[in-house]
């Protein structure tokens, strides 16, 4: 009695039922096996009357009353991204719904194609709404660290390898100038090196000033 009592705790059968068998005494050719939490059946890699192997898969379970979305950060951005920021998270399913969570890892590796890097945002899903598999677009609360030389967005040009603003001279002309980008905001974008406060750029339709001609840099 003692084995078989051991046999079956070994498969996970359920101490209440293992009791009601031995207070029956009633063979049963089916016992319950239950899963070890709550959770929504993502796969179910079984049917009735299969026969399956020790330690094979039969369901994947999964509790999604708190989801992770994985974001992709540019790596301009990652050094400013931290665990504990707040994230604001619009999802394609839900157009013009803003859902709250938190930055619980940034990862510690970068794409060498894309690059970028992953942050995990960490958000409750009260009812289920947030299926794993949607897509959406993040945006990490990080404020920059001390005083930065910052331009509008439009007034930069990124083109291929090189990145550069219009300059106004004393002589009222617009040249082109290398700069290196940092961190961006929604209207602004940060100018590490290349540009000095102060100075006035082109900061609308500056592509218009961007004729490269064959070879020869830049005319206008």
């Amino acid at each position: 009695v003692a084995a078989a009592r051991r046999r079956l705790q070994y498969w996970d059968i359920s101490d209440d039922q293992i009791a009601e068998l031995e207070r029956s005494g009633t063979v049963r050719r089916t016992l319950t096996l239950r899963s070890p939490s709550d959770g929504v059946v993502l796969q179910k890699n079984v049917v009735q009357g299969q026969a399956v192997m020790a330690g094979a898969p039969l369901f994947q379970i999964a509790d999604l009353s708190t989801v992770w979305l994985e974001a992709d950060v540019f790596e301009s951005d990652l050094a400013v991204v931290r665990v504990g920021q707040h994230a604001e998270v619009a999802f394609d399913a839900y157009p013009g719904e803003t859902v709250h969570g938190s930055v619980a890892y940034v990862y510690p590796t970068v794409d060498p194609a894309s690059r970028t890097g992953k942050a995990r945002i960490e958000m409750s899903n009260p009812g289920g709404r947030f299926r794993p598999g949607l897509f959406g677009a993040a945006r990490i609360v990080a404020p920059l660290a001390g005083r930065v030389v910052a331009i509008p967005r439009q007034a930069a040009l990124v083109t291929g390898d090189r990145q550069l603003v219009f300059v106004e001279e004393a002589s009222g002309r617009f040249v082109p100038r290398l700069v290196t980008l940092g961190v961006e905001t929604d209207s602004l974008i940060e100018v590490r090196s290349g540009l000095r406060a102060g100075e006035r750029v082109v900061a609308t339709a500056a592509f218009l000033l961007y004729l490269p001609s064959l070879g020869h840099g830049f005319v206008w």
